[in-house]
């Protein structure tokens, strides 16, 4: 008996990061920022601030398994392998479930974000036609996928940028706090400590 069926390793390294870049999608703070800024009371750095020392822990541990159980499966495999196999395959299908509603809540944001700004165009049909496409690159191949997830990575933080210099440039012109620098959104009075972690 020939060993385990293994899938063919076709991405490279840099493909692989700008994939994981893509599914966390970058641009998705700008949709949540809105409830973000109101509950931390202005302290929205501080709240990504404890998110990211957060996922540095998690990208840690991921480091440090990966070289005990240096096979496919990610976190499936970690619990399946570390804890135990009925909870690994708990793990697996909460896994598929997070791979299943996170296309999906992008696609949603899509269509929203695509008739706040074209009222005539239906949701729904910007719905489907962001899922067709997706379909299709898909379909067309994992490096057709890798290419076009590369350009749409760098697309979001050219995106980001510009929306970064826009906002120093209305700070200096006295729009806003008119404060290029300030200490309220690391220090806040009014902040509840359980909003900020939420």
């Amino acid at each position: 008996m020939k060993g385990l069926p293994e899938l063919k390793r076709s991405l490279n390294t840099r493909y692989v990061i700008v994939f994981g870049l893509s599914f966390m999608a970058p641009v998705t703070v700008f949709s949540t920022y809105g409830i973000a800024i109101d509950r931390t009371h202005g302290m929205i750095p501080t709240a990504y601030i404890i998110a990211l020392i957060v996922m540095l822990f998690t990208s840690y541990s991921y480091a440090k398994m990966v070289q005990v159980y240096p096979t496919t499966g990610s976190a499936y495999t970690f619990v399946q392998k570390g804890i135990n196999s009925h909870l690994g395959f708990l793990v697996g299908w909460v896994i598929l479930l997070d791979y299943l509603f996170s296309p999906m809540i992008s696609a949603l944001l899509f269509g929203i974000m695509v008739n706040a700004y074209f009222p005539g165009i239906p949701i729904v049909a910007v719905i489907i036609s962001f899922i067709i496409a997706v379909t299709t690159i898909n379909i067309l191949g994992i490096k057709v996928a890798a290419n076009v997830n590369t350009f749409l990575v760098i697309f979001q933080f050219l995106f980001i940028m510009i929306f970064s210099l826009l906002c120093i440039n209305g700070l200096l012109a006295g729009k806003g706090t008119g404060e290029l620098f300030s200490k309220y959104p690391f220090f806040s009075p009014d902040v509840n400590i359980n909003n900020l972690l939420s």
